[in-house]
């Protein structure tokens, strides 16, 4: 178990690392991506490919992370660095939960997501 432990913080360490040394055209492109999730929704648009059950609304920074992630879908994975409130380490996800971001929580959990319960991170939260 601690040899699974030193794997996930030296995976976690990486990812922090390849975000802080990336381009800066990607460094910001990144950086809107957490600026995105760690936002709460301010004004919904209906969703065109909605399903036959209905209309879906979607907050203006739900849409422009939904287009970002289907054109980069390893986006997903990124991890956050010197990106204040935001802890180093933090995926997406967890920025979402930390903004209390349940439109975008949601949709990455749904979406991107593969929740493992016997699977944690680099500190010991799931996912």
């Amino acid at each position: 178990e601690i040899a699974y432990i030193k794997a996930q913080v030296v995976a976690a360490a990486v990812a922090t690392a390849d975000t802080r040394a990336a381009p800066s055209f990607a460094w910001e492109k990144r950086n809107k991506l957490f600026e995105r999730c760690s936002t709460k929704p301010k004004k919904s648009q209906k969703n065109k490919n909605a399903t036959a059950g209905g209309d879906v609304e979607r907050s203006v920074n739900l849409k422009r992370i939904i287009k970002e992630l289907k054109k980069n879908p390893e986006l997903v994975n990124i991890r956050s660095a010197n990106m204040p409130p935001l802890p180093d380490g933090y995926t997406l996800l967890h920025a979402a939960a930390y903004a209390g971001n349940q439109e975008v929580f949601e949709y990455l959990l749904q979406e991107h997501v593969v929740v493992d319960p016997n699977h944690d991170d680099y500190d010991g939260r799931p996912i």
